[in-house]
């Protein structure tokens, strides 16, 4: 009886120790699983019982069994990568218990003790348990089966054919090798190395064109992403120009006005410059009002502008320019979301705080945001190839702008510090 205990306890530790590797390195969160407990538990009495029997027909083959089985139901994931690990979370079993054998070994160089007794088995399967917990909380252990893993992932089938074809050959030359006293045997193995040969050559020769395809394919996909990255600067740049000249016109006089309308009509033909308005009001509130004038009877705007001075005359050309574009670029967003939107609400503040200027621009929208990726070059709610001007706006500090979500509006703020030395 003491001897199962023995056994049941070495092997509760070792599986164990086994499980908590697994759960580190796939980063499984732990928790209790019925159904993993119960494999575990059952899995832990038949080791027990296959080792206490010494049952050696299947003590072999019983850990590979089994664990499959346990890390399956712990988490489930792809063919190739749940066999990884499986297959290197063995190795670093045996590795540990090859460590743990040879210091066992050297303490009972110096320490007379029964190798082979209870307490011994018990300790080294103590000593392995902590082994397997230091490796699972080791980042060097896990940066580096994660490589491993990108790069077994990147063997094709056609690599591992080629490699075990590879060791079919030599082991076939081996063998023909301590056989070359038979002239049969001589005739059939010059034969049989010729073929293989043959076979070898023509595998080396498709692996070397499927090489080259490769690096063809990676070097299109590098110039494609080049011509992309170009292709959205281009679309930046002319986003950021139209915003610029609204800037120049919003501090410009009639006959300026005109000259800078017929320049945008006509490098961008979709775009709505509202000329029902005759009379266009100076500064930002020209700028508002020309583009929300098409949209009085469609949204519920409102706009509270506390500001009475000439907002121009309190920023420098550059901060000024892009306070503007930054409020063009979240004023046609918000017009666009709100007009999706079942309120479609629209709210404009536009205030002077301490040295700061500040413009908060709210509206309703329909879509689910994900604030964490708006603003990237890739993200936005208006579909594909989309989103390039907050991206653009965002990464300008001349000007801050901050952005949120406050009672199902979607609220953006646009704050530009006064230029001290600019005279009032």
């Amino acid at each position: 009886m003491i001897e199962f205990l023995v056994w049941f306890v070495a092997c509760f530790m070792s599986t164990m120790g086994f499980t908590y590797l697994y759960y580190k390195l796939t980063d499984t969160k732990i928790c209790f699983k019925f159904v993993t407990f119960f494999i575990f538990v059952i899995g832990v009495f038949l080791i027990t019982a296959i080792k206490y029997f010494n049952i050696t027909t299947i003590s072999s083959i019983s850990y590979f069994i089994y664990f499959p089985i346990l890390f399956y139901s712990i988490k489930k994931m792809k063919f190739a990568k749940f066999i990884f690990y499986i297959f290197i979370i063995y190795l670093y079993g045996i590795f540990l218990d090859l460590i743990s054998m040879l210091f066992v070994t050297l303490i009972h160089n110096f320490i007379y003790f029964d190798m082979y007794g209870y307490i011994a088995q018990i300790v080294l399967s103590l000593i392995i348990f902590i082994a397997f917990v230091i490796m699972a909380n080791s980042k060097v252990i896990k940066n580096f089966t994660n490589n491993l893993f990108k790069k077994v992932k990147k063997i094709s089938y056609f690599d591992f054919t080629l490699i075990s074809f590879a060791i079919f050959v030599l082991l076939m030359s081996i063998v023909m090798l301590y056989n070359l006293s038979n002239l049969n045997m001589i005739i059939l193995s010059i034969a049989l190395v010729l073929i293989l040969t043959l076979f070898f050559v023509l595998l080396i020769k498709v692996r070397i064109n499927l090489a080259e395809n490769e690096i063809f394919l990676e070097l299109l996909k590098k110039n494609n992403d080049f011509y992309i990255k170009i292709e959205d600067e281009n679309r930046i740049f002319k986003h950021n120009l139209m915003a610029k000249m609204l800037s120049i016109k919003s501090v410009s006089g009639k006959n300026s006005r005109q000259l800078i309308d017929d320049f945008l009509k006509s490098f961008n033909n979709n775009m709505d410059f509202s000329i029902q308005i005759q009379d266009m009001p100076y500064g930002l509130n020209g700028i508002i009002y020309e583009k929300i004038y098409s949209y009085l009877g469609k949204l519920h705007i409102k706009i509270d502008n506390k500001i009475n001075f000439d907002i121009f005359t309190k920023l420098k050309p550059r901060r000024y320019n892009v306070f503007v574009e930054k409020m063009i670029i979240v004023l046609d967003n918000a017009i666009e979301s709100s007009m999706k939107s079942v309120d479609k609400i629209l709210v404009i503040n536009l205030y002077f705080e301490g040295d700061n200027i500040i413009l908060d621009i709210k509206n309703t929208f329909s879509s689910s945001l994900n604030l964490d990726e708006l603003g990237q070059i890739n993200y936005s709610t208006k579909g594909r190839r989309r989103g390039l001007g907050l991206f653009s706006a965002l990464r300008d500090n001349e000007v801050n702008l901050s952005i949120k979500i406050v009672n199902n509006l979607f609220v953006s703020k646009i704050v530009a510090k006064q230029n001290l030395n600019v005279e009032e």
